[in-house]
């Protein structure tokens, strides 16, 4: 080879190898870029990720606070209906115990004039006194029974309505 030959092949390596590091410099470049945008998405993803989880915690803290409520209202709402129950209870009782009350004053009147109409005078006729007299207190225990049970439920009430 000649020297000219020579000469014209080392300056075109010198070439080839320039532009191979020129070439090099911008594979580099666009990595080194490449590189600077995943890191930049990586930021965002993990910005995103924490601001979903941060909604997330707080989608669940409402969601906690609302059932709590909703329980809240099931529970007043079961309070509620349980004083309507003891009410509409206290009110048949009451009710029952009033025709009672009524049936064993019609028993006792009638017991009463039965006992006057007996002859005082004859010794069967005391006796017989006696037993509708013993009629008529038996007739009226039931009656003061249920008055007891009526003021027992009406205090019952009262301190329903007083918790509630």
């Amino acid at each position: 080879m000649s020297q000219a030959s020579t000469a014209a092949l080392k300056r075109s390596s010198k070439r080839l190898s320039a532009a191979t590091i020129l070439a090099a410099t911008a594979a580099a470049a666009t990595a080194a870029a490449a590189t600077a945008a995943l890191a930049t998405t990586a930021a965002a993803a993990t910005a995103a990720a924490t601001a979903t989880t941060d909604s997330g915690a707080a989608a669940a803290t409402e969601t906690a606070a609302t059932a709590s409520a909703v329980a809240a209202t099931a529970a007043t709402t079961t309070t509620t209906a349980a004083a309507a129950t003891a009410a509409a209870a206290a009110a048949t009782t009451t009710t029952a115990a009033a025709a009672t009350t009524t049936a064993a004053a019609a028993a006792t009147a009638a017991a009463a004039a039965a006992a006057e109409s007996l002859p005082a005078a004859s010794g069967d006729g005391l006796v017989l006194q006696e037993l509708v007299l013993l009629l008529l207190l038996l007739l009226q225990q039931p009656e003061q029974q249920q008055r007891l049970q009526q003021q027992q439920q009406q205090q019952q009430q009262q301190q329903q309505q007083q918790q509630q």
